[in-house]
């Protein structure tokens, strides 16, 4: 049977493009705009979310939820939750709030913490595996919540409630979808407790195991795309688009030093030609600082060549880096058409013939 492939789109920062010099934060209003073109922009080409981040030098994401729902009929918020930035009982009490108020759901993306400046200025130093115990214990009191029809207990190491109840209480129709980034063996471990949807951030096709996309929850990737009809039209864009930047390389450097993500750590070990030689497969932008995730870059047949391989190893959600343009979106979704076609209307016809 063929899965649901889900695409999720990814919401502007409000703080100033990471490696891009001289490009100043948005106003309020200019900001507001942003978030909202871009959600309708999603929503009219095929997603059915949108992730939004969190940290120190962000705006609060739930009002940013608000403005994706206020601005949208169907879209999702998937919104990056941390333990040290808002409590557990406050998470779901959000989730079921935005339910009850605009009959909408609102998706979960849980978030160990891997900048450790961050977590310093937060008072928090607790090692890597160590947060990701807390983010498992963290979710379990919001599940328990969010699925309890009567008032819940739960004496953990990290959290305690007893005979506390949502209200008003979660409808079954509206609990969230759980992602959590995995890379590590914590990580993994955690997701896997809560049945939560892997992130992954991926190497080339030809080096995926399917063992990599195993997973309670289903398997997800973190990707950015700019694709065309061409590949000479592809990597004319990409090249416009994240020019080369020394600069951008030092603050990358910098952040590699000020993160213990294995995610993170694995992406910087891996070193790609800022050329179209090697393939679809781009680190540029991540190596100068301008995103977090590998590009595909290339035709539309191309590109789709390497999203069908993931679709068939068991990856059914597809994380996009933030667009500017409505039109990233029209070719973004030219490609994911091919690629289920490839991986899955094209063995149904063949088995049928």
């Amino acid at each position: 049977m063929k899965p649901d492939i889900r695409i999720y789109a990814t919401t502007p920062e409000s703080m100033p493009q990471r490696g891009f010099e001289g490009v100043e934060a948005p106003s309020g209003a200019d900001y507001v705009a942003q978030v909202c073109d871009a959600a309708r922009w999603a929503e009219r080409h095929g997603c059915a979310g949108t992730l939004i981040y969190t940290n120190n030098t962000l705006v609060d994401g739930w009002q940013v939820a608000r403005l994706v729902i206020e601005s949208t009929e169907r879209l999702r918020p998937l919104v990056a939750v941390e333990p040290t930035l808002m409590s557990p009982y406050a998470v779901a009490k959000m989730l079921t709030t935005f339910a009850h108020l605009y009959g909408r759901t609102v998706d979960v993306n849980y978030v160990a913490g891997g900048f450790k400046g961050h977590l310093k200025a937060r008072d928090d130093a607790s090692s890597h595996d160590r947060r990701y115990e807390r983010v498992e214990e963290y979710g379990r009191y919001i599940r328990l919540l969010c699925e309890s029809v009567r008032p819940a207990s739960m004496e953990g190491e990290f959290y305690r409630m007893e005979n506390l109840r949502l209200a008003p209480a979660m409808d079954p129709g509206h609990r969230p979808l759980v992602t959590m980034a995995g890379s590590s063996d914590a990580g993994r471990r955690a997701a896997r407790a809560l049945g939560a949807t892997q992130i992954h951030y991926p190497t080339p096709i030809e080096e995926f195991a399917a063992s990599q996309f195993s997973a309670v929850g289903g398997s997800g990737v973190r990707i950015g795309i700019i694709a065309r009809a061409t590949s000479e039209q592809a990597w004319s864009v990409a090249d416009r688009r994240f020019p080369s930047s020394i600069r951008g390389r030092r603050m990358h450097s910098m952040a590699g030093r000020a993160s213990d993500a294995a995610w993170h750590r694995q992406l910087r070990e891996r070193r790609s030609e800022a050329t179209g030689e090697q393939g679809v497969y781009w680190l540029k932008p991540f190596e100068t600082y301008k995103t977090f995730c590998p590009y595909y870059v290339g035709s539309y047949d191309d590109v789709a060549v390497e999203l069908a391989g993931m679709m068939k190893l068991g990856v059914t959600l597809f994380v996009l880096d933030i667009y500017e343009f409505e039109d990233d979106f029209v070719h973004a979704r030219e490609v994911f058409e091919r690629a289920e076609w490839a991986a899955f209307d094209s063995r149904a016809r063949r088995r049928s013939g």
